[in-house]
């Protein structure tokens, strides 16, 4: 058995996204690079932004 065929690991992704989105959050970061309209996105990499406190894409 994969990993990925584990129904479990697919809801504690889900919900780890979901905390580590409210948390970020919470810190006042904006997230809008991989969050929007309720889906999260983690299909590229991102860095912090200290100055403005965004998470940007990095090319």
């Amino acid at each position: 058995m994969t990993v990925v065929a584990y129904h479990g690991f697919n809801s504690a992704r889900a919900s780890h996204d979901i905390v580590l989105i409210n948390e970020l959050t919470a810190r006042g970061i904006d997230v809008s690079a991989i969050y929007n309209n309720g889906r999260i996105s983690f299909t590229k990499k991102v860095v912090l932004d200290k100055e403005s406190a965004r998470l940007i894409i990095q090319e």
